[in-house]
Protein backbone atom coordinates (compact mmCIF):
# COMPACT_ATOMS: atom_id res chain seq x y z
CA UNK A 1 0.00 0.00 0.00
CA UNK A 2 1.76 3.76 -1.30
CA UNK A 3 1.43 5.83 -3.80
CA UNK A 4 4.23 7.80 -6.06
CA UNK A 5 5.92 11.21 -3.59
CA UNK A 6 4.68 12.91 -6.29
CA UNK A 7 1.57 12.45 -6.73
CA UNK A 8 -0.63 12.13 -3.35
CA UNK A 9 -4.20 10.86 -3.77
CA UNK A 10 -6.99 12.45 -3.46
CA UNK A 11 -7.54 11.63 -0.02
CA UNK A 12 -4.85 12.49 1.59
CA UNK A 13 -5.87 15.97 1.47
CA UNK A 14 -8.49 15.45 3.70
CA UNK A 15 -5.53 14.88 6.27
CA UNK A 16 -5.47 18.15 8.41
CA UNK A 17 -2.39 19.65 10.39
CA UNK A 18 -3.16 18.62 14.03
CA UNK A 19 -4.77 15.25 13.06
CA UNK A 20 -4.31 12.05 14.93
CA UNK A 21 -3.54 8.66 13.14
CA UNK A 22 -3.17 5.49 13.81
CA UNK A 23 -1.13 3.41 11.48
CA UNK A 24 -1.75 -0.46 11.70
CA UNK A 25 0.50 -2.64 10.12
CA UNK A 26 3.19 0.57 9.69
CA UNK A 27 5.72 -1.84 7.90
CA UNK A 28 9.25 -0.15 7.55
CA UNK A 29 7.47 3.51 7.87
CA UNK A 30 6.68 4.61 4.42
CA UNK A 31 3.51 5.39 5.00
CA UNK A 32 3.83 6.43 8.89
CA UNK A 33 6.45 9.17 7.64
CA UNK A 34 4.11 10.87 5.22
CA UNK A 35 1.37 11.05 7.42
CA UNK A 36 3.65 12.61 10.15
CA UNK A 37 4.60 15.62 7.51
CA UNK A 38 0.95 16.09 6.66
CA UNK A 39 -0.36 16.05 10.39
CA UNK A 40 2.76 18.30 11.72
CA UNK A 41 3.92 18.48 15.18
CA UNK A 42 0.44 19.55 16.32
CA UNK A 43 -1.08 16.12 15.17
CA UNK A 44 0.38 12.92 16.09
CA UNK A 45 1.14 8.97 14.51
CA UNK A 46 0.51 5.65 16.69
CA UNK A 47 2.51 3.42 13.95
CA UNK A 48 1.83 -0.51 14.76
CA UNK A 49 4.38 -3.43 13.58
CA UNK A 50 4.79 -6.31 14.96
CA UNK A 51 7.30 -7.87 12.91
CA UNK A 52 11.06 -7.28 14.87
CA UNK A 53 12.85 -7.05 11.73
CA UNK A 54 10.62 -4.72 10.23
CA UNK A 55 9.98 -3.04 13.95
CA UNK A 56 13.82 -1.88 14.10
CA UNK A 57 13.93 0.10 10.10
CA UNK A 58 10.49 1.59 11.75
CA UNK A 59 11.79 3.01 14.78
CA UNK A 60 14.94 4.29 12.65
CA UNK A 61 13.46 6.05 10.09
CA UNK A 62 10.64 7.72 12.76
CA UNK A 63 13.03 7.91 16.14
CA UNK A 64 13.83 11.82 15.08
CA UNK A 65 10.01 12.81 15.03
CA UNK A 66 8.47 13.59 18.06
CA UNK A 67 5.20 13.99 17.43
CA UNK A 68 5.49 10.07 16.19
CA UNK A 69 4.78 6.94 18.56
CA UNK A 70 6.09 3.27 17.40
CA UNK A 71 4.36 0.26 19.34
CA UNK A 72 5.81 -3.50 18.38
CA UNK A 73 1.94 -5.09 18.74
CA UNK A 74 -0.22 -7.24 16.74
CA UNK A 75 -3.66 -5.87 16.44
CA UNK A 76 -6.10 -8.30 16.35
CA UNK A 77 -9.57 -9.13 17.65
CA UNK A 78 -8.76 -9.98 20.98
CA UNK A 79 -5.98 -9.89 23.80
CA UNK A 80 -3.34 -12.63 23.77
CA UNK A 81 0.34 -11.91 25.30
CA UNK A 82 3.20 -13.28 24.30
CA UNK A 83 2.53 -15.51 21.23
CA UNK A 84 4.27 -17.58 18.88
CA UNK A 85 4.24 -16.00 15.39
CA UNK A 86 4.62 -17.17 11.83
CA UNK A 87 4.96 -14.66 9.61
CA UNK A 88 4.68 -16.51 6.61
CA UNK A 89 3.90 -16.18 2.81
CA UNK A 90 3.69 -12.33 2.04
CA UNK A 91 3.70 -11.12 5.65
CA UNK A 92 0.81 -12.70 6.68
CA UNK A 93 0.96 -13.42 10.68
CA UNK A 94 -0.27 -16.50 12.35
CA UNK A 95 -0.68 -17.26 15.74
CA UNK A 96 0.74 -20.75 15.91
CA UNK A 97 -0.24 -20.95 19.52
CA UNK A 98 -3.65 -20.13 18.90
CA UNK A 99 -6.70 -23.41 19.22
CA UNK A 100 -7.20 -22.77 15.75
CA UNK A 101 -3.69 -23.52 14.71
CA UNK A 102 -4.78 -27.26 13.85
CA UNK A 103 -6.59 -25.57 11.00
CA UNK A 104 -3.43 -24.68 9.20
CA UNK A 105 -1.82 -27.87 9.01
CA UNK A 106 -2.07 -28.08 5.10
CA UNK A 107 0.04 -24.90 5.27
CA UNK A 108 2.88 -27.57 7.03
CA UNK A 109 4.64 -27.30 10.35
CA UNK A 110 6.54 -23.34 10.05
CA UNK A 111 10.14 -25.40 10.45
CA UNK A 112 9.00 -27.00 6.60
CA UNK A 113 7.33 -24.22 5.00
CA UNK A 114 9.42 -22.53 2.63
CA UNK A 115 7.74 -19.72 2.82
CA UNK A 116 8.06 -18.96 6.00
CA UNK A 117 9.85 -15.45 6.94
CA UNK A 118 10.40 -15.55 10.77
CA UNK A 119 8.99 -17.26 13.85
CA UNK A 120 9.05 -14.46 16.63
CA UNK A 121 7.31 -13.67 19.63
CA UNK A 122 4.58 -10.70 20.03
CA UNK A 123 1.50 -9.61 21.87
CA UNK A 124 -1.71 -9.14 20.53
CA UNK A 125 -4.05 -6.58 21.17
CA UNK A 126 -7.28 -5.02 19.86
CA UNK A 127 -7.41 -1.82 18.91
CA UNK A 128 -9.69 -0.72 21.01
CA UNK A 129 -7.96 -1.63 23.75
CA UNK A 130 -4.90 0.11 22.82
CA UNK A 131 -6.20 3.29 21.90
CA UNK A 132 -7.93 2.75 25.74
CA UNK A 133 -4.42 2.34 26.80
CA UNK A 134 -1.84 4.72 24.71
CA UNK A 135 -4.15 7.02 22.78
CA UNK A 136 -5.64 10.23 24.74
CA UNK A 137 -7.20 11.96 21.53
CA UNK A 138 -9.61 11.34 18.93
CA UNK A 139 -8.81 9.17 16.14
CA UNK A 140 -8.90 10.91 12.56
CA UNK A 141 -7.07 8.70 10.97
CA UNK A 142 -6.74 4.55 10.78
CA UNK A 143 -4.60 3.17 7.85
CA UNK A 144 -4.99 -0.62 8.06
CA UNK A 145 -2.96 -2.98 6.07
CA UNK A 146 -2.18 -6.25 7.70
CA UNK A 147 -2.09 -8.77 4.86
CA UNK A 148 -4.97 -10.87 5.78
CA UNK A 149 -5.81 -9.84 9.47
CA UNK A 150 -7.80 -6.90 8.16
CA UNK A 151 -11.44 -8.23 9.50
CA UNK A 152 -9.61 -9.33 13.45
CA UNK A 153 -8.26 -5.28 13.00
CA UNK A 154 -11.95 -4.19 12.38
CA UNK A 155 -14.10 -6.64 15.21
CA UNK A 156 -11.42 -5.48 17.35
CA UNK A 157 -12.22 -2.20 16.91
CA UNK A 158 -15.81 -1.62 17.22
CA UNK A 159 -15.88 0.88 20.26
CA UNK A 160 -13.18 2.82 18.50
CA UNK A 161 -14.91 3.19 15.25
CA UNK A 162 -18.48 3.72 16.56
CA UNK A 163 -16.92 6.66 18.79
CA UNK A 164 -14.54 8.29 16.87
CA UNK A 165 -15.65 7.82 12.99
CA UNK A 166 -12.14 7.61 11.90
CA UNK A 167 -11.68 8.12 8.20
CA UNK A 168 -10.33 4.65 6.83
CA UNK A 169 -7.67 3.73 4.56
CA UNK A 170 -7.61 -0.18 4.47
CA UNK A 171 -6.25 -3.25 1.92
CA UNK A 172 -8.63 -5.96 1.19
CA UNK A 173 -7.79 -8.95 -0.99
CA UNK A 174 -9.81 -12.69 -1.11
CA UNK A 175 -6.49 -14.73 -1.12
CA UNK A 176 -5.07 -12.88 1.63
CA UNK A 177 -8.28 -13.05 3.99
CA UNK A 178 -8.59 -16.46 3.13
CA UNK A 179 -5.13 -17.63 4.74
CA UNK A 180 -7.53 -16.79 8.08
CA UNK A 181 -10.43 -17.96 7.62
CA UNK A 182 -11.66 -14.58 6.58
CA UNK A 183 -13.88 -12.49 3.99
CA UNK A 184 -14.09 -9.31 2.60
CA UNK A 185 -17.78 -9.95 2.84
CA UNK A 186 -17.80 -10.00 7.03
CA UNK A 187 -15.48 -7.06 6.65
CA UNK A 188 -17.54 -4.95 4.63
CA UNK A 189 -20.99 -5.38 6.30
CA UNK A 190 -19.92 -4.50 9.31
CA UNK A 191 -18.10 -1.29 8.29
CA UNK A 192 -21.47 -0.72 6.22
CA UNK A 193 -23.23 -1.11 9.54
CA UNK A 194 -21.53 1.52 11.26
CA UNK A 195 -22.28 3.96 8.65
CA UNK A 196 -19.07 3.80 6.02
CA UNK A 197 -19.14 4.16 2.32
CA UNK A 198 -16.55 2.94 -0.01
CA UNK A 199 -14.05 4.82 -2.11
CA UNK A 200 -11.80 4.11 -4.60
CA UNK A 201 -8.40 5.41 -3.49
CA UNK A 202 -6.79 6.71 -6.15
CA UNK A 203 -10.14 8.17 -8.30
CA UNK A 204 -12.79 9.92 -6.33
CA UNK A 205 -15.31 7.09 -6.85
CA UNK A 206 -17.76 5.74 -4.78
CA UNK A 207 -18.38 2.38 -4.76
CA UNK A 208 -21.55 0.26 -3.12
CA UNK A 209 -21.06 -2.96 -1.16
CA UNK A 210 -21.12 -5.09 -4.07
CA UNK A 211 -18.98 -3.01 -6.23
CA UNK A 212 -15.90 -3.50 -4.13
CA UNK A 213 -16.39 -7.34 -3.90
CA UNK A 214 -16.71 -6.88 -7.55
CA UNK A 215 -13.79 -4.64 -8.11
CA UNK A 216 -11.80 -6.81 -5.78
CA UNK A 217 -12.61 -10.24 -7.88
CA UNK A 218 -11.75 -8.31 -10.88
CA UNK A 219 -8.54 -8.05 -10.26
CA UNK A 220 -8.38 -11.45 -9.25
CA UNK A 221 -8.24 -13.87 -6.40
CA UNK A 222 -4.57 -12.94 -5.53
CA UNK A 223 -5.06 -9.41 -5.47
CA UNK A 224 -5.00 -7.08 -2.83
CA UNK A 225 -6.68 -3.94 -3.25
CA UNK A 226 -6.96 -0.38 -1.25
CA UNK A 227 -10.13 1.10 -0.13
CA UNK A 228 -10.93 4.75 1.18
CA UNK A 229 -14.03 3.89 3.99
CA UNK A 230 -15.20 7.43 5.11
CA UNK A 231 -17.72 7.50 7.75
CA UNK A 232 -21.28 9.69 6.51
CA UNK A 233 -20.18 12.06 9.23
CA UNK A 234 -17.31 12.95 7.29
CA UNK A 235 -18.11 13.07 3.73
CA UNK A 236 -18.23 16.43 2.99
Amino acid sequence: MWWHDAVKPWWFELIQSGSVVVDVGAHIGDTVAAFAEKVGPTGHVYAIEPGPKLFVHLVERTHTLTHVDAYRLAISDENRKHRTVVHWGDFTLLDWDAPSAKNWEHISHPAQDIALKEVFMVSFITLDEFVAWFVDKKIDWLKIDVDGGEGSVIRGAMKVLKEHHPSILIEIGYETMARLYDHPLELLTRLEGLGYRFWDPYERVQYTLEGVLHHIHRNGFNGANDFVCLHTTREN
